[in-house]
This record gives structure tokens, sequence and C-alpha cells, in this order.
């Protein structure tokens, strides 16, 4: 529907911020918390590069189920890295005060965990 259409848009525009290691505008999507959280895009960038290298950079983005989880909704995201290894992306969202979708976190876990 229309929310899984605009959370797909906020995380693609992400995406495409770092490959273009454009840290404003990545930092630009992510929620209030998150932006408290690392005060700048250059600390997030920082944080992105060291702890989600296949997010950061990678082969491919599968788009899967838009789920909710304790009363939030998660997208799930499978990644290829550029090794070709897989990762699971889970992605919570939000809604900042002018209605629109926020990254508010992202879990990777191996192939195997969550039953992926």
């Amino acid at each position: 529907g229309q929310t899984r259409g605009q959370i797909r848009a906020v995380i693609e525009k992400q995406l495409e911020a770092f490959s273009r290691d454009e840290g404003g505008a990545a930092y630009a999507v992510a929620s209030p918390m998150i932006q408290r959280l690392f005060g700048n895009p250059a600390n997030f960038m920082a944080m992105v590069r060291a702890g989600y290298p296949q997010v950061y950079r990678h082969r491919r983005a599968e788009f899967g189920a838009l789920r909710e989880l304790n009363g939030e909704l998660v997208q799930l995201v499978t990644f290829t890295g550029l090794d070709v290894h897989k990762v699971l992306a889970i992605y919570s969202m939000v809604k900042d005060n002018t209605g629109s979708w926020r990254i508010n976190g992202c879990r990777l876990l191996q192939k195997g965990e969550l039953g992926a």
C-alpha cells in the first residue's frame, strides 16, 4: 500500500545517499532520536561505514516484508554485500512531527538468525 511505498522510498533515499557519500542527505532521513544520538552527519556516516558495511556498499538490496513489531513498523531488507555475503537488515520506522517516515534504527542479522 501507500505506507509501504513511502517507507521504501525513504530507505532507498538513504541508500542512494550512502552510495554517493552524501552524509547530510543520509542523516536527514534518520529520526530525530538518531540525529540526537550522533549529533552530526560525519559521526553518523562513520558509524555506518564501521558497523554496516553491507548497507553502506552493496551489490543488491531486496525489500521484503513490512511488519509490525512491538507496535512499530519494521521493514526487512536483504543486502548482498560486495563480498557476496548476505545480511538481513531490520529497519525500524517512525513518523516525525510532520508525518514523514524516518529511519529510527537498523539491526543486521546474519543469515540463519530470525529463521532467515
